[in-house]
């Protein structure tokens, strides 16, 4: 199966790589120019052309978890034994899904981080994100909450791990679960929030609870999209959207992350993390058909379905 990475700057080509793994081909190239499509940037294999992110324009990053080297295509990858490229009926799309394990009397899954800088990319004030999440019969919410995939301009000063935002520091919006009210068999989710006008030393929680379309049930696969805009500075106008299966789960319009123009989208950090208190037993999740994008990116046709994988 041919795989490829793209890196784009929409509207301006800051970097491209492409790789063919079955050929010689590697491209390099940075300036500006205007995006164009070529043959080397089509979608190969059944999986990957059933969803539409391989051919949006906008979208400037896409990650199927194909290829053993999935982590080369972000700046930074830790705990790699929690991760496990899994095959068969519970992938998404394709051949393949990322597996992330948390061990029991553990916090950590593991992180994988697209730091805009690394790829010589000039650091957004919005974003769209879309993945594909499914947590396994396992994940357990017996002992607490705890951390899933999200943007954040960190800078390795604040707005992480209870180190308070103040406008200046940093921020971030990463996801979250937590325990539903429908019971032992879904998992609620919403965001992570580190900001200016946080009430708390740890993160806001703010729940995906429109039509309770934020409680997700084990064993089924779920498209989950995000937005951020970044308030403009002096003003409370930030914006925090979601949606769970192109429908809108969550919106927020008064957010101040900023107060300092310096302070932008850093990054989009994949990050598995329980707790608070570690978790009681061994537990997994599922990640497919990461995209980021400057617009709305929609949701894919799922290959792989049967009666026990409604999506």
């Amino acid at each position: 199966m041919h795989h490829f990475t793209i890196h784009i700057y929409p509207r301006c080509l800051q970097v491209l790589t492409i790789t063919f793994l079955t050929s010689f081909f590697l491209i390099s190239a940075s300036g500006c120019a205007e995006i164009s499509t070529s043959p080397l940037a089509k979608p190969t294999g059944i999986g990957n052309a059933l969803d539409i992110a391989r051919n949006d324009k906008n979208v400037f990053f896409f990650e199927d978890f194909e290829e053993e080297d999935y982590a080369n295509h972000f700046s930074r990858s830790t705990r790699p034994k929690n991760r496990q490229l899994i095959t068969g009926d519970t992938v998404f799309n394709g051949n393949k899904s990322l597996r992330i394990s948390v061990n029991k009397n553990s916090n950590h899954g593991s992180s994988l981080n697209y730091r805009f800088a690394a790829f010589k990319m000039e650091e957004p004030t919005e974003l769209y994100a879309r993945y594909y999440l499914r947590f396994d019969e396992s994940w357990s919410t017996s002992r607490g909450s705890g951390k899933l995939p999200g943007p954040a301009g960190r800078y390795h000063k604040g707005g992480w791990g209870g180190r308070t935002s103040d406008g200046t520091n940093g921020w971030s919006a990463r996801m979250l679960y937590t325990k539903s009210w429908f019971g032992p068999d879904y998992i609620d989710i919403g965001y992570y929030t580190y900001h200016a006008n946080m009430p708390k030393k740890y993160g806001e929680k703010m729940l995906w609870h429109i039509d309770h379309r934020g409680s997700l049930q084990k064993n089924r696969w779920y498209a989950i999209e995000t937005y951020i805009k970044l308030n403009t500075v002096g003003k409370s106008d930030g914006i925090l959207r979601g949606w769970v299966d192109g429908a809108l789960a969550m919106e927020r319009k008064n957010l101040t992350f900023r107060t300092i123009p310096e302070l932008k989208i850093e990054e989009f950090w994949v990050n598995i993390y329980h707790g608070g208190r570690s978790s009681d037993k061994n537990m997994s999740l599922y990640i497919d058909n990461l995209a980021l994008s400057t617009s709305r990116i929609g949701t894919a046709t799922r290959q792989n379905s049967n009666k026990n994988l409604a999506r």
